[in-house]
């Protein structure tokens, strides 16, 4: 992982659109409108203004981000696609963070906000924007000081693994199977701490860095540990293990015939950040390597 350092004018940055964000001020009043803001600020010693009602109230209440604290903070209505932009005006931030693409119109119906775009599918693009945010809030020291542990972090479990082992993650999100590459941010996770061969194919058609497999795909790899997610935008009452248990190539998968398959939350796919990306790493390093005390 390599970063480099972020060298524009004071409270002037970059986001990932290529748009150009400059305050006037550091920028203290903020509402987050995805995970990955929400998680930022955390790094950053800040809390947010107000958050997305469906937009990382799940992640803002996990007991290492927010804990019961999140109950304090405002809540912005409407959904992630659409939200209240009513509800925004009437909290004058001083910025706001937002999910490139999905979020796009925000930008455009609120012309007098300043916005600031993220998009992390790599650890590299979480590095990034929590640099950029660390210049328009002012707040370098505590953005270097966060990167810096996670490295650090990173480093420490790398240097206890003897043996990578083969890892995959499946996305039940729809009626084929879904394959997360290594531009996902759950996959990228697992490629520095595991054996994880699965890059996004260059001009292949992909679903948000995730790509349709068969069973010859996953027969091919045969992971050590198996993880599988359910899409939040589907609602199964039979999980994917279940569903499949009559097929004889899942069930000559060696992570189902020992047990090493593991449901995970959708949460962790869509974290965003360096202090979710670290809470991931901690819950997800027992399930691969068991014995390993870091």
């Amino acid at each position: 992982m390599t970063h480099q350092a972020v060298t524009e004018t004071p409270w002037t940055a970059t986001d990932v659109t290529g748009t150009t964000i400059t305050l006037s001020a550091p920028a203290q009043r903020i509402i987050c409108m995805a995970s990955p803001g929400i998680d930022m600020l955390l790094s950053l010693g800040m809390e947010p203004l107000a958050i997305l009602k469906d937009g990382g109230a799940e992640t803002a209440a996990h007991p290492r981000f927010f804990g019961d604290r999140v109950e304090q903070f405002p809540r912005i209505g409407g959904a992630f696609f659409t939200p209240n932009l009513d509800d925004v005006r009437a909290l004058k931030p001083d910025l706001i963070i937002a999910w490139a693409g999905d979020q796009a119109s925000v930008r455009e119906s609120l012309p007098d906000i300043p916005i600031f775009y993220t998009y992390t599918v790599r650890v590299s693009d979480a590095i990034r924007d929590l640099q950029s945010l660390g210049i328009l809030t002012e707040q370098t020291s505590e953005a270097d000081a966060a990167i810096a542990r996670f490295e650090t972090r990173v480093k420490d479990v790398q240097a206890h693994i003897a043996k990578r082992i083969k890892t995959a993650v499946l996305l039940d999100g729809s009626d084929e199977l879904e394959l997360m590459t290594e531009q996902t941010l759950l996959g990228n996770v697992l490629s520095l701490i595991s054996e994880y061969p699965f890059p996004l194919p260059e001009g292949g058609m992909h679903f948000g860095g995730c790509i349709l497999c068969s069973f010859d795909d996953i027969v091919q790899h045969d992971p050590d540990v198996l993880f599988t997610i359910t899409a939040t935008w589907v609602e199964r009452s039979t999980p994917l293990n279940e569903r499949l248990a009559n097929d004889p190539q899942w069930s000559e998968l060696w992570a189902i015939k020992n047990h090493r398959m593991h449901e995970v939350p959708a949460t962790w796919a869509s974290t965003g950040g360096l202090q979710g990306v670290t809470v991931v790493l901690d819950e997800i390093l027992p399930l691969i390597y068991p014995d390993m005390a870091v």
